[in-house]
């Protein structure tokens, strides 16, 4: 047991920064995932509590960096006013055959999210 848990914490973790998406709109989002489907080719769905914005992708890092980044991340949160985003258009990456991921544009008319970005990035 000892042994497996080693070797799971000396893996790097794939870690990404987002927006949580508040309930209201994974249940939208869940709905319409109902009724399409059938017309759409995915292998596998996304589970609605993973359903995300993406700000960053960090790539790999070890289990112990991440208070480090925990705590980059609370600086840069304090420097972002909260804002509202709408949806835009939804599409997918991959062949249209098989899909891999699915996506949901957004419009950020007070540039919040880019703020965001920033802020994220300078830290």
């Amino acid at each position: 047991m000892e042994m497996k848990e080693k070797q799971v914490q000396d893996k790097p973790l794939r870690l990404f920064v987002a927006v949580r998406i508040p309930e209201s709109i994974r249940s939208l989002l869940e709905e319409w995932r109902h009724r399409n489907e059938k017309e759409l080719a995915f292998k596998k769905w996304t589970h609605r509590e993973d359903y995300h914005i993406t700000v960053q992708f960090l790539g790999d890092a070890d289990a112990g960096r991440v208070p480090e980044i925990v705590s980059a991340l609370k600086r840069a949160s304090l420097k972002i006013n909260p804002f509202q985003l709408e949806f835009g258009a939804f599409g997918t990456f991959g062949p249209a055959e098989s899909p891999r991921v699915l996506w949901a544009g957004v419009i950020d008319q007070s540039g919040g999210l880019d703020k965001l970005y920033e802020a994220v990035t300078s830290e």
